[in-house]
């Protein structure tokens, strides 16, 4: 037997460059995600801290600048202005021995999340503000692209703070909901498929990954179909779902 490991590539980037249409957003997921051009957090890390694309693939690069630049996209697509990054951050930095570097301060992780907005308006500046008006327009209904409602009540609030949360939740429901949605439709054809081979069993999934165990003399046979399935039709075109796949013979090489 042997693990056969199918994860959904950026996905929590793919859905908001498709509905936002930001242009450079855009131009970076539907280009090689192995090439400079498809590498977002590569590009920011030259951004914010200044270490060109050739220094970050040197083995003395340091790899917490691209920790910290990930998490830049993301607080600042959830709405965090530094402070829930920064934590976040310095419990990683904290929990691991071999990262000798400073733990970030939040007017630096700040100012990251501003270059980030910055370099993605219309997605930051244009998109977002727009969902999270419509959401309150609608009585605090959002949904994701495929419809499944979700109330906020929050975002309808008197209070600045209630209002705030309301609004993460918002974008939340959309692009996390939406790939949840994008998952859930994977697993279901993905139990089809395996029905009709006593060699393959789905096993589980881990956030946006899907994994499977598999005779090992067939799993060769099986990963093209596995790829197809969960690209769904491409329903996020032009931007294409990316899955990574690859088989390994226990859970660490899966990871």
């Amino acid at each position: 037997k042997v693990l056969i490991a199918a994860d959904y590539g950026q996905i929590e980037l793919r859905i908001p460059a498709a509905v936002s249409k930001d242009p450079k957003l855009l131009a970076a997921m539907c280009a090689d995600p192995k090439s400079r051009e498809g590498d977002v957090h590569g590009q920011n890390v030259e951004r914010i801290f200044g270490v060109s694309y050739a220094d970050q693939q040197l083995p003395t690069f340091n790899t917490n600048l691209r920790t910290r630049a990930k998490n830049a996209v993301f607080g600042g697509l959830y709405g965090s202005e530094g402070q829930e990054v920064q934590a976040i951050l310095a419990k990683q930095i904290l929990a691991d021995d071999t990262l000798d570097v400073p733990v970030p301060t939040v007017p630096e992780v700040h100012a990251s999340i501003v270059v980030i907005r910055d370099t993605y308006p219309v997605l930051f500046y244009e998109w977002i503000p727009a969902a999270i008006d419509r959401c309150r327009e609608q009585g605090g209904w959002t949904y994701t692209l495929y419809g499944r409602p979700q109330f906020i009540p929050e975002i309808l609030s008197p209070d600045r703070y209630e209002r705030k949360h309301g609004a993460r939740k918002c974008i939340s429901h959309i692009i996390q909901g939406t790939a949840g949605e994008i998952m859930r439709q994977a697993l279901f054809e993905l139990a089809a498929y395996c029905r009709d081979f006593a060699c393959l069993e789905l096993l589980l999934t881990v956030h946006d990954e899907v994994v499977l165990e598999c005779d090992a003399e067939c799993a060769p046979d099986h990963l093209d179909d596995i790829v197809r399935i969960m690209q769904l039709g491409q329903p996020l075109a032009p931007v294409p779902l990316v899955v990574d796949i690859k088989i390994a013979s226990n859970w660490e090489e899966a990871h």
